[in-house]
């Protein structure tokens, strides 16, 4: 990612699940259930609230109700905002992606992977 000092940036970050599995959405809908979260570590650059995309809702086999769930390919908007006093050239933010993924019949054990944004202040 480019930008200027004072600039405020938006950047996608493309999530895929695998084949069978979902994962719970930022709003699950069940107590146990974790929500999906990113979260950012402090840095040069100030990350804002992540958008995430639209749940769909989907009845399993484990739960009394609907769950709020992701599911395949999709994409949570992360907004920077680069303070006008950020150095100037190269550097990277890190974070980590916080989910808990389930299939049919069972849910994992919540976990998170890392994330990292290189960027170019100019």
């Amino acid at each position: 990612m480019a930008a200027r000092r004072g600039d405020s940036v938006t950047v996608p970050v493309t999530v895929t699940v695998a084949n069978g599995y979902h994962v719970t959405s930022a709003t699950p809908g069940d107590r146990y259930l974790k929500p999906l979260r990113l979260s950012w570590e402090k840095g040069s650059i100030s990350p804002e609230a992540p958008r995430y995309p639209k749940a769909v809702l989907r009845s399993y086999p484990f739960s009394e109700g609907k769950l709020s769930v992701l599911e395949g390919t999709f994409v949570i908007e992360q907004d920077f905002r680069i303070p006008t006093t950020a150095g100037q050239g190269f550097g990277a933010i890190t974070g980590k992606l916080h989910y808990q993924a389930c299939t049919e019949k069972e849910c994992l054990p919540p976990a998170s992977l890392p994330v990292r944004l290189s960027y170019d202040i100019r």
